[in-house]
């Protein structure tokens, strides 16, 4: 990017934002601006931007949603509930954005767009009236600064699994990366009656690592280990899911079209932020009620065939052996699994998959994507 500078120039650019400092004769001929020196291009950028719109994300409560797996739906159900009680809600996930009445297909699919689309959709939520933006954050994302001057307020996990290795070479990087969002917290700015918060899995192996970072409060859910927010009496069929939610203010029974056990988990992190958000109770039953199957997670392929067919986003170990296990549950026959992985991405994992889908399924079908 540096050496495009001389044009920058002559197109009439009133400053430059540089990693480093630029040879004379890469600047000889054009009129000086001021050169800043920065650590990171893409974090300034990032700055640049929320200033440029006038710093969208102080005016709203931010929430942000990171993690390997379920983020898409996690995200979604957080903002069913959050309408339920009553807010204006902005939403941008991998799939859409959601400003106002309007959706707008962020053409991404896998990642967290780059930060003068972010600023811009949060500067058009605050001109729709939104009072509370939710963000789906990838470690990508993150460690690109992309979601840098969000300013969030509440950071939300679902769990952090084998994935990503061919960008963040190892699991520990990976790790960060998505600790950044929690990090973060301590420096946002801070708004008027909105605490910074942790929504964490007191399930997943990275609930004492994220535990450790500080911020005004830690608040838990999880099945199998002690906390804040569990859930009781699950039952988990073909068309639904029903579980009680437990909470610190107080129980009630939740219904959604959602299936899988997993979804269980995803539910409890999207009541954490309703807990944390002191939101009536009725408003997290309903929202959860509200969400419709989401396109692409655990979709039902309805042609009045004689079988069930099923496409999910799963492309972590994890995420198929989840997928599979509740594919499981819904046949009386056989199981496919038609599943690939990218090219030249994360190859470490695709050892994992392959015994997944050797184990749970009765056929495989191996594709190159």
């Amino acid at each position: 990017g540096h050496d495009f500078i001389p044009q920058a120039r002559k197109r009439g650019a009133g400053a430059v934002v540089a990693e480093r400092s630029v040879p004379q004769t890469v600047t000889a001929g054009y009129r000086e601006v001021p050169l800043i020196i920065v650590p990171s291009g893409r974090e300034a950028l990032a700055h640049v931007c929320a200033a440029w719109y006038g710093f969208p994300a102080r005016r709203m409560a931010m929430i942000g949603v990171t993690g390997t797996d379920g983020k898409t739906t996690t995200v979604n159900l957080i903002y069913h509930i959050l309408c339920a009680a009553g807010y204006r809600v902005g939403m941008i996930s991998t799939v859409n954005a959601i400003i106002g009445d309007r959706v707008h297909d962020t053409g991404l699919h896998t990642t967290t767009p780059d930060s003068p689309d972010i600023q811009g959709y949060l500067a058009e939520m605050v001109a729709a009236g939104t009072t509370h933006a939710v963000l789906e954050t990838t470690s990508e994302g993150l460690a690109q600064h992309r979601v840098a001057a969000c300013d969030f307020d509440l950071a939300v996990v679902t769990n952090i699994t084998h994935e990503h290795l061919y960008a963040h070479r190892t699991f520990e990087n990976y790790r960060e990366a998505k600790a950044m969002l929690f990090r973060g917290l301590a420096s946002a700015h801070r708004k008027l009656g909105v605490p910074k918060v942790a929504v964490l899995n007191a399930d997943d192996p990275s609930y004492d690592y994220l535990r450790s970072i500080a911020t005004d409060r830690h608040l838990s859910y999880g099945l199998n280990t002690p906390a804040e927010v569990t859930a009781a009496d699950i039952q988990d069929s073909r068309e639904a899911l029903a579980f009680t939610a437990r909470t610190p203010g107080g129980d009630f029974r939740v219904q959604t079209p959602l299936i899988g056990r997993y979804n269980v988990y995803n539910c409890l992190a999207a009541i954490g932020v309703g807990v944390a958000l002191e939101l009536p109770l009725q408003a997290m039953q309903a929202g959860i009620t509200a969400l419709q199957p989401i396109s692409g997670r655990m979709e039902r392929i309805d042609r009045g065939q004689a079988f069930t067919a099923i496409v999910d986003f799963a492309h972590t170990p994890g995420a198929l052996e989840q997928a599979l296990k509740t594919a499981r549950g819904l046949a009386d026959g056989r199981v496919w699994v038609v599943f690939g992985c990218a090219g030249l991405r994360d190859v470490g994992k695709r050892p994992m998959m392959g015994e997944i889908a050797a184990r749970l399924a009765d056929f495989t079908v191996l594709t190159a994507e």
